[in-house]
């Protein structure tokens, strides 16, 4: 190893260490405090505590970061629960979670809108922007750099403005556009300077590296590392220090110094495994293995390779795996073992293709002009009001000079006549708009209070939802695509967990909104007493359990109601140890995807929650042994009922499963967004008509 970069190495493990012993210090010092507080200041504790556990152990940041966020909810401080969501998705984010990420720090943005607090508006923007880089969507990072871009240039916020650069320069140069990504870049160098924020400087001087590097001038990206790397070293900046020294190894790689290469790569990825920055660890080892290629040393490079697609795998890093497919497309050629490189090829254009479509090329070119073209139509519209008003005050200066000239023409006695009933006319018509103001105003202050009520409501609501059990316990198995047609919605997902027995269900209440969002906390309250208090099992009694009890608290006659308030439901119970899956269901059934094949659960054909003088009718329960990359799929008729398409018709569940079997390449945790995208374009200008459910996991549960 070479000395220089032996002593680097020395110096940053030993500032790693340095850094974790000193947050693991700050969690010690936290704990006793947390566990005297029994007030609102337990909600910033737990923040800290979780921001604290962040920069070592992304997994144990999530524990404090989901009660501050009930203990938000608890007391209705919408300020700390979008605190609360960001600390989530942060967490969810190192892990590579990146859909979970996403949402919760979505979910934290619509609550800051209610609070008008630009700043953290802009905080949250910011983090949705990278989690959509880190997840390859850079049409959706661009757009959000852009509304974040303006949010703190509206503000006079310079730093905000480069942080937003930095995203969207980091979207131009994914997708291959340089002459903007440089353009983004050295704006946002110019404002780290000027508002003298190091850190911030030193990101942009590692980005404008990564442009000279591609353009090879290998030398000039070493010269903004190493101004980079002093900035870090200086700040103690452990994450970006590593991101910094896998890249001066990559420049040492290019100049075919590959000892030197490899001394640095070793060191970036010591500080990824301290971090837990999977991701970086699956680029480095990435990295590593072309060095070993470089050195005639295929086997070892095929074993770096294989780490590295193993954890771009588990975290859903596309960009790398199609990376890693290539380098061992290359290294079996290299072996002479043309099956195993051919595999290895198709996997790799797989996975380019999906990341790199004609819509998103189209959506980026939309980005690149977007900002121009809505500053043009501003001042378009700022002309037109202004001449629009020269016309307005032009045609009202006419009609008063006309009634002027008839009011002068007119006798004395008419001319008083007529002044009097104007002025009758207009007391009433002044008294008239006096009412319709205060009626108005009235009505505004109604809405607003239920509004208000409901969007409370929703969060009582997302609160009873298990989302964070739910992310905890299937991690990359399994996913959620929830999107309700109102503020609160009818459907609702649920699970427990009893030893080695994972319960989850899909249920799609009466009616949607507000309506349906009471009965769905009722039902989901007798499902969890069902299991909990009952102490019930198998899916069938649960739901005969459930049946009996509905109709009693909703106090159901069939001479008093029309309406059946009840439930349509997928109820399954996963065995993790043995693989049984045993479902019981009212109308909605559970489909299992076993490659090609389509394995159907079918439901009993009435609803859960009966009328108290009809017959009280059994749910029976059917029993499949789940066999590895089986996949099981249940859901509400929200998707499949959906209008739109070209002839604006329903989507349908035969469409439904050809859909399902076209993403079975892509990993599971993946398919909310998918689905999320087909759901938009079928439905496309037409309005969403009911709320949507769609949940799936993958056997064997791999958390």
């Amino acid at each position: 190893m070479n000395p220089r970069a032996f002593l680097l190495g020395l110096i940053i493990t030993l500032s790693s260490c340095s850094l974790g012993y000193a947050q693991q210090s700050k969690v010690d010092s936290l704990k006793p405090v947390l566990a005297q507080a029994n007030d609102t200041s337990r909600i910033r504790l737990l923040l800290q505590l979780s921001n604290a556990y962040l920069s070592f152990s992304a997994k144990k940041a999530l524990e404090p970061a989901s009660e501050a966020r009930m203990l938000a909810i608890q007391y209705s401080d919408i300020r700390r629960e979008a605190q609360a969501l960001l600390a989530i998705g942060q967490a969810n984010s190192r892990m590579g979670n990146v859909s979970v990420a996403i949402e919760c720090f979505n979910q934290a943005i619509e609550l800051i809108r209610q609070l008008n607090n630009y700043e953290e508006h802009g905080e949250l923007l910011i983090n949705v922007g990278n989690a959509y880089i880190d997840g390859g969507v850079y049409d959706q990072a661009m757009r959000v750099s852009l509304d974040a871009y303006k949010l703190y240039e509206r503000n006079g916020n310079k730093r905000g403005m480069a942080r937003a650069l930095i995203i969207s320069g980091n979207g131009y140069r994914k997708t291959k556009n340089i002459d903007k990504a440089i353009a983004d870049y050295e704006k946002a160098l110019e404002l780290a300077r000027e508002v003298k924020d190091s850190s911030l400087e030193a990101s942009c001087l590692n980005n404008l590296s990564i442009i000279e590097g591609d353009r090879g001038d290998h030398y000039k990206a070493l010269y903004y590392l190493e101004q980079a790397r002093s900035i870090h070293e200086r700040n103690n900046n452990q994450y970006p220090l590593a991101k910094v020294l896998n890249n001066i190894g990559s420049e040492y790689y290019e100049l075919d110094s590959l000892d030197l290469a490899a001394d640095y790569y070793l060191m970036s990825l010591e500080i990824r495994k301290k971090l837990g920055d999977r991701r970086g660890q699956a680029s480095t080892l990435a990295n590593l293995g072309s060095v070993s290629m470089a050195q005639e040393n295929v086997d070892k490079a095929i074993e770096y390779y294989q780490r590295s697609l193993d954890l771009a795998k588990e975290i859903g890093a596309l960009e790398v795996q199609m990376e890693v497919y290539l380098s061992l497309y290359e290294a079996y050629n290299h072996k002479e073992e043309p099956e195993k490189a051919l595999d290895y090829y198709i996997s790799y254009t797989k996975i380019k293709d999906s990341i790199f479509t004609s819509d998103m090329s189209e959506s980026v070119a939309e980005m690149q002009a977007r900002f121009d073209v809505e500053k043009a139509e501003g001042e378009a519209r700022a002309q037109a009001k202004q001449k629009e008003i020269i016309v307005i005050s032009s045609v009202i200066g006419a009609v008063l000079l006309l009634i002027i000239i008839v009011s002068i023409w007119r006798q004395s006695i008419t001319r008083k006549k007529v002044n009097i009933e104007l002025n009758r006319q207009k007391q009433e018509i002044e008294n008239k708009n006096t009412e319709l103001a205060s009626a108005y105003q009235e009505i505004e202050l109604k809405n607003k209070d239920i509004t208000d009520s409901i969007r409370y409501a929703r969060r009582i609501q997302e609160a009873i939802l298990p989302e964070v059990e739910f992310a905890s316990t299937f991690g990359k198995s399994g996913f959620v695509f929830y999107k309700p047609k109102d503020i609160v919605s009818g459907d609702f997902y649920w699970m427990e967990r009893k030893g080695n027995l994972l319960l989850f269900a899909a249920v799609d209440c009466t009616g949607h909104g507000v309506p349906g969002a009471f009965v769905s906390i009722v039902c989901s309250n007798l499902l969890s007493q069902s299991v909990n208090e009952h102490g019930l099992r198998r899916p069938n009694d649960i739901l005969n359990d459930v049946n009996a009890r509905l109709s009693v608290t909703l106090r159901q006659r069939a001479d008093e109601s029309k309406v059946r308030d009840g439930m349509d439901i997928a109820l399954c119970v996963l065995d993790t140890r043995t693989g049984m899956l045993e479902y019981a269901g009212a109308f909605n059934p559970a489909w299992v995807l076993r490659k090609d094949e389509i394995i159907e659960l079918k439901a009993d054909k009435f609803p859960v929650g009966n009328f108290e003088d009809e017959e009280l009718r059994t749910y029976s329960a059917q029993q499949l042994q789940l066999q590895k990359g089986d996949r099981v799929y249940i859901f509400s008729d929200g998707f499949t009922d959906q209008f739109g398409g070209p002839l604006g018709k329903k989507y349908k569940r035969t469409r439904f499963v050809d859909f399902l079997r076209k993403i079975q390449s892509q990993p599971i945790c993946d398919h909310n967004l998918l689905l999320e995208k087909e759901h938009m374009e079928w439905r496309g200008s037409l309005e969403q008509i009911d709320d949507i459910l769609v949940m799936g996991i993958e056997f064997p549960v791999q958390q």
